[in-house]
């Protein structure tokens, strides 16, 4: 499977700019990648407990929360994971987190929720996302494979 999505190609996706359509664009591109890798995506935006919903073809149903980031000024990508009365990672399942490059490439790390021990509102990818060998590089995954939603323990 050779899938390659990036930001610029889907930009004609966008109905609302800045990070609110970056965000829109990486559910988008997650839900993609989620489909190539054999399962089937629902919109999850009646309630707080994810974005997706993931139905793996063996029967199993994942909440996904998909989070989206650019390079910030310091260097790092930050992810908001948790935000009184905004977002709150802790009702889903997993967590997909898409580094957007300079270039509008998307890196993704997919993290089951339960490797998250204790409540954090941020995860910061502090080099390059491709190269970053920090404590969340082990949930590092291809574009050219899909995602896959399992447990690295």
């Amino acid at each position: 499977m050779n899938i390659q999505y990036s930001i610029p190609q889907l930009k004609g996706l966008l109905s609302i700019p800045g990070r609110h359509g970056l965000g829109q664009i990486g559910e988008y591109v997650a839900s993609l990648l989620l489909k190539a890798s054999g399962y089937d995506i629902s919109h999850n935006h009646c309630d707080q407990r994810g974005d997706l919903i993931a139905w793996h073809p063996s029967g199993k149903t994942y909440r996904v929360e998909v989070k989206t980031a650019r390079k910030s000024s310091d260097g790092a990508w930050r992810f908001c994971l948790w935000k009184k009365g905004k977002t709150d990672y802790r009702h889903s399942d997993f967590i997909v987190l898409l580094a957007v490059t300079k270039s509008g490439d998307c890196i993704p790390f997919v993290i089951p929720t339960s490797d998250i021990k204790k409540k954090i509102t941020v995860i910061a990818i502090t080099s390059n996302p491709r190269t970053y060998g920090g404590k969340w590089s082990i949930y590092r995954q291809s574009l050219h494979e899909g995602l896959q939603l399992c447990r690295i323990n």
